[in-house]
């Protein structure tokens, strides 16, 4: 048998197999005794400790016109479009993604514009809208934007 140190290291897929050592629960229905080996897929393993769903985006705005985010992660299974209402406020509108009004929380700040705006704020609306207001416009240049999603 070869010393494991002796395979070379890649970057697994998510679709690659891994094995795993399965433990069992002597007080379970239908224990499986003797902790037998098996697979599961290296993108199963996130879902172990992932206790959230994320959009981050950075953020610059200008005129009277909606926020252009450049997205750096988004693992929500949803789009979110941004909509400019009047100066200071927008909308966005996520598409085939849930906001658990309970469960959603937005981490917001007006990135490297010379202006600090105090009165930055956000509501979760529906199941699929974002508030967000500020004092007013070109207030965001690189503006970090993030909404988790708990589950």
């Amino acid at each position: 048998m070869a010393n494991i140190s002796s395979y070379p290291l890649i970057t697994p897929k998510a679709s690659d197999l891994v094995l795993v050592t399965e433990t069992y629960d002597i007080n379970a229905a239908n224990p499986v005794v003797g902790n037998p080996t098996r697979s599961a897929t290296a993108g199963s393993l996130s879902a172990i400790n992932n206790t959230y769903s994320v959009y981050t985006a950075l953020l610059t705005q200008s005129g009277v016109t909606a926020p252009v985010p450049t997205v750096l992660q988004n693992n929500t299974g949803g789009t979110f479009v941004w909509t400019y209402i009047n100066a200071g406020s927008y909308l966005v509108t996520a598409t085939d993604a849930t906001l658990d009004v309970a469960k959603t929380i937005v981490f917001l700040n007006n990135g490297s514009s010379s202006y600090v705006d105090p009165n930055m704020f956000w509501s979760v609306n529906a199941s699929n809208q974002i508030d967000v207001r500020c004092t007013g416009d070109n207030v965001f240049t690189k503006a970090a934007f993030e909404i988790r999603i708990y589950k």
